[in-house]
């Protein structure tokens, strides 16, 4: 699926850790991490940030994950995992975002421990051209 709106609001990026071998979510035991697959690991820290995207005809929460992050906020990992431990300096990107307009694509899921309708991100454009869009809507 594809949207297409204006970016209303953003919240600050969540951080959590991942296997660096198959990027699965570890369960930690005492001071040991340990993935299901890779057993004992060090961990990574990865990332997910959700915005509201306006359509013109409702409000839906689109969801970031690492790359799409990454591509959204123009930065690198290092650069990204800085606003882990300081968080207030994320203001400025939220406000650089707001009232973007961009194209996403990726597919709607239902969040059941939310009860919500959420857009997941595969591919992002952030420039998107005004006359492609007339012609992928008169289709």
């Amino acid at each position: 699926a594809i949207l297409l709106g204006t970016i209303v609001q953003v919240f600050d990026p969540k951080f959590f850790t991942i296997c660096p071998e198959c990027g699965r979510k570890p369960q930690q035991k005492d001071n040991l991490f340990i993935c299901p697959q890779h057993n004992a690991i060090m961990p990574e820290w990865s990332y997910v940030l959700n915005l509201f995207l306006d359509d013109g005809t409702s409000n839906i929460r689109a969801v970031f994950f690492r790359d799409q992050v990454e591509e959204l906020l123009n930065k690198g990992k290092e650069e990204i995992l800085k606003y882990k431990d300081n968080p207030e300096q994320f203001s400025d990107i939220k406000n650089e975002l707001l009232g973007n307009i961009v194209k996403l694509e990726g597919r709607a899921v239902k969040n059941k421990f939310f009860d919500r309708l959420e857009f997941i991100v595969n591919a992002l454009d952030l420039n998107p051209d005004p006359e492609e869009e007339i012609k992928r809507l008169e289709k």
